[in-house]
């Protein structure tokens, strides 16, 4: 590069009109720290910053389980890179998804189908519905000896209420049971 002169000339046959002094005209520095000069036009190679409301159609337009690894590009759902970690870190972008994803197939294998059924009806939450199926998931691992003990030292603590409930759901599912027959 020849730095004499009025003129910089780059590899890449261009020509950039500068001038030693800062003007009105020559106003956007370009150089090193010892040898600044003056241009006419800014640096072509300047990221703008793109706004929040144009990050967050972006994020609108992708599907809701989207965490920002896959906006990222790093996450499973998707390979290619949409947004730049500083972007993801922006305070007021919402993204819909954060943390592990569930798979809903290992809850439904795991629950009843009276919690499925309650569930869907919206009588219960998917939190519920969750807990209910990591329990029933944790007592299908115990040996029946394991199960019995664990039962005996809950059956200990039940406080006198609890007992008369747990009386009553017995006998409704025992009448139940037998009209079904």
């Amino acid at each position: 590069m020849k730095k004499k002169g009025k003129e910089i000339s780059s590899n890449k046959d261009n020509t950039i009109d500068t001038s030693p002094v800062k003007t009105d005209v020559y106003k956007y520095p370009r150089g090193n720290r010892y040898n600044i000069v003056y241009a006419k036009t800014p640096n072509n190679n300047q990221h703008f910053r793109r706004s929040d409301e144009e990050l967050q159609k972006i994020i609108d337009s992708k599907p809701k389980n989207w965490t920002k690894k896959d906006f990222l590009g790093e996450g499973k759902l998707n390979n290619k890179k949409l947004l730049t970690r500083k972007e993801t870190d922006r305070k007021t972008l919402k993204f819909y998804h954060t943390g592990k994803r569930i798979n809903m197939k290992n809850i439904f294998d795991n629950s009843t189908e009276e919690s499925i059924s309650e569930f869907k009806k919206g009588e219960i939450d998917f939190e519920t519905l969750k807990n209910r199926s990591s329990t029933i998931k944790w007592r299908s691992n115990m040996s029946n000896q394991e199960r019995k003990l664990y039962d005996q030292k809950v059956y200990e603590n039940l406080t006198d209420e609890q007992l008369e409930a747990k009386k009553q759901r017995q006998k409704d599912y025992y009448i139940k049971i037998t009209e079904k027959k």
